[in-house]
C-alpha cells in the first residue's frame, strides 16, 4: 500500500490561551472563533508521520489510514498500525491579521479515537500567536489530499545514515551520511529555508515507487536525482521530472527546504531515492540567504566568490531542456530511463 510522509505537532507542542479547540474528539468547539490564541512551545518539534492509505487524502472516519512506522508523538509511543483520521479542522490567522492570504488550516489528528495533535497546511510560525476564525474551510469532516500538508530536501524527508535513515532536520554538521561512492561522509554544513510554495519555488513531490523510492519524496524544482540512461548514471533536476507517472508540482502555501553541504558533491539516499548533496555552484550559492553564504565563505574560503563550479559534479549533469527535446520518460517504478 502507498505510503505518505507529513509533518504533525502533538497538543503537548502547543500553547493555547481560552477556549479549548480539542476537547472533543468529533467535532470543533465554536466558542474558540475570537476567543482563543495559539502558538508553539519555545523549542516545538514537529513530529514526522509516515501513513500507509490507499487513497492519496487524508480523510475522517477512514480505517484504512494507518501509521506504516511507529513513533512518538503527543508524548506517547505508536506503533506501526495505529490508526489516524482528520476528525475536524479549523482556519487560523496571525492575531490581529484580516488577510485571507495569510490563513492556515489545521487538521486536528486522532490516534485510534482520541485527538493527539494537528496538521497544517503550512508550517507554524514559533515568533507567531494565532487565532482561531470562522472561515471556511473549517469543516467536522475535513478531507485534505496529503500533498497539501505541510512537510514536515523538505523537512522530515530521511536522509540514509550508517547508522539508519534520519530525518534531514536532526542532522548537523560533522555527522556522518552515506554516500553512493564514498561510504560514510561528514556534513560540512547545513541549510535551512523557507520560502512560498507557490511558484518557481513549489516543491516537486515523487509519490512512494515512482523513482524506485519507498515513501514519497518533495524536492525543490532544481534539486537533482540520479536516473539511469542507456546504462549511464545521470544527475537531473527533480522539475524535468514533473509529468511523468506519479511526479508532480505540488503547489503550497509555503515550504522548508534544507540544504546538504559535504566536502565534495555526493549522491546520497533520501526516502530511498538517490539524489544529489549540493553543488556549490554561483548560481546555487545565489539562491542563499547572505548570511548562509557567510557561513560557507568562513568554512570553504572563496568558494562564494568563484564564477564557476569549485567541484566537478558527482555524475554527469543532464540540462532539463535536453531531458525534455528528447522526449525522455522514466520507466514505471524505476529511476531507469527510455
Amino acid at each position: 500500500m502507498p505510503t505518505y510522509s507529513f509533518s504533525a505537532l502533538g497538543i503537548d507542542q502547543l500553547v493555547l490561551s481560552g477556549p479549548d479547540p480539542f476537547s472533543s474528539n468529533a467535532s470543533r468547539n465554536s466558542d474558540v472563533y475570537g476567543n482563543t490564541t495559539l502558538r508553539l512551545v519555545e523549542g516545538a518539534d514537529y513530529a514526522t508521520l509516515v501513513l500507509s492509505d490507499d487513497e492519496s487524502q487524508l480523510h475522517d472516519g477512514d480505517g484504512n489510514q494507518e501509521l506504516a512506522q511507529p513513533v512518538t508523538f503527543n508524548g506517547m509511543n505508536w506503533g506501526a498500525g495505529t490508526e489516524v483520521e482528520a476528525e475536524y479542522s479549523y482556519v487560523l490567522r496571525p492575531q490581529g491579521s484580516s488577510d485571507p492570504a495569510e490563513q492556515i488550516t489545521v487538521y486536528v489528528l486522532e490516534f485510534e479515537g482520541d485527538v493527539q495533535g494537528i496538521a497544517t497546511s503550512a508550517r507554524l510560525s514559533p515568533e507567531t500567536t494565532y487565532g482561531f476564525v470562522n472561515a471556511a474551510p473549517s469543516s467536522d469532516d475535513p478531507t485534505v489530499p496529503y500533498a497539501e500538508l505541510a512537510v514536515c530536501f523538505a523537512r522530515g524527508t530521511l536522509i540514509e545514515t550508517p547508522r539508519g535513515p534520519r530525518p534531514v532536520e536532526t542532522l548537523r554538521p560533522g555527522d556522518r551520511i552515506t554516500s553512493v561512492d564514498n561510504g560514510a561522509v561528514p556534513i560540512v554544513w547545513i541549510g535551512r529555508q523557507v520560502v512560498q510554495g507557490h511558484g518557481r519555488a513549489a516543491p516537486v513531490e515523487l509519490a512512494a515507487g515512482s523513482l524506485g523510492n519507498a515513501a514519497s519524496l518533495r524536492l525543490s524544482p532544481q534539486h537533482r536525482v540520479m536516473v539511469r540512461l542507456n546504462g549511464t548514471e545521470r544527475l537531473v533536476a527533480a522539475k524535468a521530472l514533473a509529468g511523468q507517472p506519479g511526479i508532480a508540482l505540488r503547489r503550497c502555501h509555503a515550504v522548508e527546504y534544507w540544504h546538504l553541504l559535504c566536502e565534495r558533491h555526493e549522491v546520497l539516499f533520501a526516502q530511498g531515492a538517490a539524489v544529489e548533496s549540493m553543488l556549490p555552484g554561483p548560481q546555487a550559492l545565489r539562491a542563499l540567504p547572505p548570511a548562509a553564504r557567510a557561513e560557507i565563505e568562513g568554512l570553504l574560503p572563496g568558494l562564494v566568490r568563484r564564477r564557476s563550479v569549485l567541484w566537478p559534479p558527482a555524475r554527469r549533469l543532464l540540462r532539463p531542456g535536453r531531458w525534455r527535446a528528447r522526449g525522455l520518460r522514466l520507466l514505471p517504478g524505476t529511476a531507469r530511463v527510455h
